[in-house]
């Protein structure tokens, strides 16, 4: 189970004047568009930050997250959202009244990008055993999500106040600039571009003897920026 307990409220991951100078090396209102062309830049860059989500399957901008989560015995457990930015409790059950609380100076990170918290004394396997003869059987692909963790993750798209998420005790606050890679803003900048051109996937034309390339099936150029960011479970 995952669930959003405080969502984010931004949702381009470009703006306006990115797209503008990609397209005009300018980014002077009224000199290189209307007031009606960058509204519908704007638009572009919007449409172009959901198709960037889309392809890579998951949230982009920092979000907070509570989530239970099965465990086989190791360090390590697998949070659903990434990069995690910063833990911020835990338990090992989902009744918080008898479950025993997870402190934050026992939690690591193997991988923030992998989404990996770790711990030193562990996290029991949460699968089934029943009695099978003399000795017990495991039942496999059968765990249950024991372990709930309530975490931040995401990119910072315009960065955070100290009191964001309204967090207010003393290990909870920070104070941080923006974290969105620049290639995933480049991604959103180029297919919104490409968008506003309306090449659908032209590479090149000539007007003499009519002649327009396509391109291959493989990744554009947004595409490829965005290739090392997709998560594979």
């Amino acid at each position: 189970m995952l669930n959003v307990c405080v969502s984010s409220t931004d949702t381009d991951f470009a703006t306006t004047g990115d797209l503008m100078f990609e397209l005009f090396g300018s980014t002077t209102t009224g000199t290189v568009a209307t007031t009606q062309e960058i509204n519908r830049l704007g638009t572009l860059v919007t449409r172009a930050s959901r198709w960037a989500e889309t392809f890579l399957g998951y949230p982009l901008a920092e979000q907070v997250y509570l989530e239970t989560v099965p465990a086989f015995g190791s360090r390590s457990l697998l949070l659903a959202r990434t990069p995690v930015v910063k833990y911020l409790r835990g338990y090992d059950g989902t009744d918080t009244g008898t479950a025993g609380e997870l402190l934050s100076s026992e939690i690591t990170f193997d991988s923030r990008e992998a989404g990996l918290l770790s711990r030193d004394a562990g996290f029991n396997w949460t699968n089934p055993i029943t009695l099978g003869g003399l000795t017990d059987i495991i039942s496999p692909d059968l765990e249950t999500r024991d372990w709930m963790i309530e975490y931040i993750a995401g990119y910072r798209v315009n960065g955070s106040t100290s009191t964001a998420w309204g967090k207010t005790t003393a290990d909870e606050m920070w104070t941080t600039g923006p974290t969105l890679p620049d290639d995933i803003i480049h991604a959103v900048v180029l297919k919104a571009a490409a968008w506003y051109g309306r090449t659908d996937g032209v590479v090149s034309k000539r007007v003499g003897d009519l002649a327009i390339q396509y391109r291959s099936e493989g990744l554009d150029a947004s595409e490829m920026l965005l290739n090392p960011y997709r998560r594979v479970v």
